[in-house]
């Protein structure tokens, strides 16, 4: 069970609004499904960069989000159509 202010009317005008459009709500838990790891993913490599700040190593903390976004444009590539 979610708490009171999660269900309010708010969440029932999108959640109609999202089924309106066909597909829109398989889209959209399948968005959800790929992205929640994610999250975590981040969340945990946050984490350890803190740790490293702490023990004043620098250097991969700082070059962090530069291989993230090289992997996210390699992965991207390697995805899509050619």
């Amino acid at each position: 069970m979610s708490p009171e202010w999660v269900r309010g009317a708010d969440h029932h005008r999108v959640c109609r609004r999202v089924r309106r459009v066909p597909g829109k709500l398989e889209l959209t838990v399948s968005l959800t499904r790929i992205m929640f790891p994610f999250l975590a993913l981040v969340a945990v490599a946050t984490a350890l960069m803190g740790m490293l700040n702490s023990l004043h190593r620098f250097f991969v903390p700082a070059m962090s989000p530069a291989m993230f976004k090289r992997g996210n444009r390699s992965s991207a590539r390697s995805a899509s159509p050619r």
